[in-house]
């Protein structure tokens, strides 16, 4: 898909993932709203902070009537917001509910609301549980999540599903591979239309 000129949501945008996403929607010439709590600061997206397309907004998942003003008008939503601490997830189970499973239930019932179309958000391989070997394929099955962040990603894809309640999807999946000094990660996203 052609980003060029579209009004694209990225949520959890100064994250690990999602500043590597930033980079690339305002390489394509999207015009770009971030929408992060910042939990994990703002170092990431500081090269592109300034950037005529870009548009950062600092709020929570949890406030609907915020989710509900930067949703409106957008072509596209990517939605990789969520906890990415496990141990604060086990040690504080509201975390993984809130930042998971009721923060994308805000995000699909403002895109419901304002006419939005197309998203796209991450699963993870957390919600197939630990494996000792190969690779893990979404054909695996059984789920077995060990912790409530794996669970929390799994109850979304049904969300997501072809359904007349929410939105016209179509979904499949990708997988997007990054990496910088920080690290390298690998992910598997369900697309939920594009």
């Amino acid at each position: 898909m052609n980003f060029k000129g579209k009004k694209v949501l990225l949520t959890g945008g100064a994250g690990f993932l999602g500043s590597f996403l930033a980079e690339e929607m305002l390489r394509q010439e999207a015009e770009l709203m971030i929408f992060d709590r910042f939990s994990q600061g703002t170092s990431r997206i500081e090269a592109i902070q300034n950037h005529p397309l870009l548009e950062v907004v600092q709020g929570d998942l949890a406030e609907y009537e915020l989710i509900l003003k930067v949703v409106r008008g957008k072509d596209f939503i990517w939605h990789l917001a969520g906890n990415t601490d496990i141990p604060l997830g086990i040690g504080d189970t509201r975390t993984d509910i809130n930042d998971g499973l009721m923060a994308t239930r805000h995000v699909l019932e403002a895109m419901r609301e304002t006419g939005v179309r197309k998203i796209v958000f991450p699963s993870s391989g957390a919600i197939y549980g630990e494996r000792n070997t190969g690779l893990r394929s979404e054909s695996q099955g059984p789920t077995l999540p060990i912790s409530l962040y794996g669970q929390a990603r799994w109850p979304v894809k049904p969300l997501s599903a072809p359904t007349p309640i929410f939105l016209e999807f179509k979904p499949g999946f990708f997988d997007m591979a990054m990496s910088s000094a920080e690290g390298s990660a690998m992910e598997r996203y369900w697309i939920s239309s594009v």
